[in-house]
């Protein structure tokens, strides 16, 4: 007779085929041979349905074997336990250990262990170190797996001294970490740019024998270059290959990105080439980062070749590929180019209202803020309605172009739209109002602020003193400039800068002196403009020195 493998183990063709078409379409005939199987065949089966996730059909089998009667073992409950933790019903899973005990059964290190895991993975990790610290004072040894898994945790909560120090007990305690506990500590390590330790700790495995794997090696290659440090990364990967150890995909991807970074697009474009010579596909993120690399080099038509390249290999462009071309494009004011790939990610159903922003922004600057509010129409009747941030691309464009007419529409059209206006926003017009001499509305608006949006930012502030300045209107501009101390928005240098220029503008030496005082008291330095009023002023009134 033919034999299958299931779940990772040998059982006859006959009696696994049967079974589990029997388990898996949730018949109590599932236990209707003969003669009935036996525990370590059953639990085979439930692992192997458990595996590919058809629970229903664990729960249906599971409750055949009480029915029969069939003798169960350790192994039986430890696999409930884990269908249990799978469902995340944990109270269930620990329901388990009452019956381990009913049966006549003892807990075991395994048992523990699962319910250790599952705590950690719904978010009950103190739960999960308390369990920990009970079975270890309970006599219970716990194996590399059992560590490996609140290593993890720690880690997760970035408790890295607890699991130093756990790691250093687990050899005290008789049991000898492997790869996968150092491996987990030094990623962690260089997750929290302590790259200093994650070396120290790579060294330390070595000596002790433990040979780290690519993994390992990939992790502090990526975090090297992370922290700029190209010989160390390019010396580890000479160690690495020295000692037989071949790249896999992520480390190919690692040293991709790496190089981008180094600016070394040529080397990096190699690598890519390396990978499809071996026949290893490099994926998505690897090509989007030889993208992004030439982007920021401001080479879009080799940028362009790469994404043509990931085509005709089978890759296929993802979200974030196409937005980081339209992005750039947009940048160069290639709008052309950008267009025609917006048409591709919209046939694809990948744009978003981000792309589309990316788009509306390059139209006002290519074209002009018309365009961009008929373009803006477009994608609204094609189902890409404009965000807070499309509104704010507009009415920038209108401002800056002198149309706040057309801007304050837009401003009234996305409130009926149910969007809130943001500061960056309200900034804006109160700028514009103010330098369209219209400050009753500015104020009025600015008013409105705080009703409408939140808590004016010091940007609008100082945009409202620094107009209200120019036009001369220096006791309401200094009055704003003191209500920021007292709602606890206190000035920063360009505030001071502002109205010190306003005094001096209008030639109130006696304020802008005082507030000069100030301003360097509070530990902030006068501006290249203020200074050159200053000067202006020095000449005209030459007993004028400030401190």
């Amino acid at each position: 007779m033919r034999a299958v493998v299931v779940g990772g183990s040998v059982v006859s063709a006959r009696f696994g085929f049967n079974l589990l078409h029997s388990a898996k379409h949730g018949c109590s005939s599932a236990l209707a041979i003969n003669p009935l199987p036996s525990i370590l065949q059953l639990n085979k089966i439930l692992s192997a349905l458990l595996k590919m996730e058809y629970f229903e059909e664990v729960f249906s089998l599971w409750k055949g074997i009480e029915m029969s009667g069939i003798p169960v073992s350790n192994c039986y409950f430890s696999i409930l336990i884990n269908f249990y933790c799978n469902l995340r019903h944990i109270d269930s899973a620990f329901s388990v250990l009452a019956k381990v005990l009913k049966l006549g059964f003892q807990f075991d290190i395994i048992m523990f262990t699962i319910l250790i895991k599952g705590l950690s993975q719904q978010g009950h990790f103190t739960h999960a170190v308390q369990l920990f610290d009970h079975i270890v004072a309970q006599g219970y040894t716990p194996n590399t797996y059992t560590y490996s898994v609140i290593l993890n945790g720690l880690c997760q909560t970035g408790q890295l001294h607890a699991a130093l120090t756990l790691l250093d007990q687990m050899g005290a305690r008789g049991c000898r970490p492997t790869v996968i506990e150092y491996t987990i500590l030094i990623h962690t390590l260089l997750k929290h740019k302590l790259v200093f330790q994650a070396l120290r700790l790579f060294s330390q495995m070595k000596i002790k024998g433990i040979m780290p794997g690519v993994v390992c090696y990939t992790s502090l290659i990526h975090g090297l270059y992370n922290s700029a440090r190209w010989n160390e990364a390019s010396a580890l990967l000479s160690q690495m290959l020295v000692r037989g150890i071949q790249p896999d995909v992520v480390t190919f991807g690692v040293l991709v990105r790496g190089r981008c970074k180094q600016g070394m697009l040529s080397k990096a474009h190699g690598i890519v080439q390396l990978m499809l010579r071996r026949g290893i596909d490099p994926g998505v993120i690897t090509y989007n980062s030889l993208i992004h690399g030439y982007c920021l080099h401001n080479n879009l038509s080799r940028a362009q070749k790469v994404f043509d390249l990931m085509q005709t290999k089978g890759c296929t462009p993802d979200y974030y590929t196409y937005n980081i071309l339209i992005h750039f494009y947009c940048k160069a004011e290639m709008l052309n180019e950008a267009l025609w790939l917006f048409d591709d990610m919209h046939h694809n159903k990948m744009a978003d209202v981000v792309t589309c922003n990316s788009l509306i922004q390059c139209i006002c600057q290519v074209k002009d803020p018309w365009a961009a509010r008929q373009f803006s129409k477009k994608l609204n009747a094609s189902g890409y309605p404009p965000d807070t941030v499309t509104y704010s691309i507009l009415l920038h464009a209108f401002c800056k172009h002198g149309y706040l007419d057309v801007a304050l529409t837009l401003f009234h059209e996305m409130q009926n739209n149910k969007l809130k206006p943001d500061c960056f926003i309200y900034t804006i017009l109160i700028y514009s109002m103010c330098k369209a001499r219209k400050i009753k509305e500015a104020k009025e608006l600015f008013s409105r602020l705080t009703i409408d949006a939140s808590q004016p930012n010091i940007q609008v502030y100082n945009g409202l003193v620094y107009e209200l300045c120019r036009s001369g209107l220096l006791d309401e501009a200094f009055q704003v400039f003191k209500n920021m101390k007292g709602i606890g928005c206190l000035p920063d240098g360009r505030s001071y800068n502002a109205i010190v220029q306003g005094f001096l503008w209008y030639k109130d030496l006696s304020a802008a002196k005082q507030l000069i005082d100030e301003m360097l008291e509070n530990g902030f330095s006068v501006d290249a403009t203020t200074i050159s009023l200053i000067l202006d002023v020095r000449r005209t009134y030459d007993d004028y020195k400030p401190h």
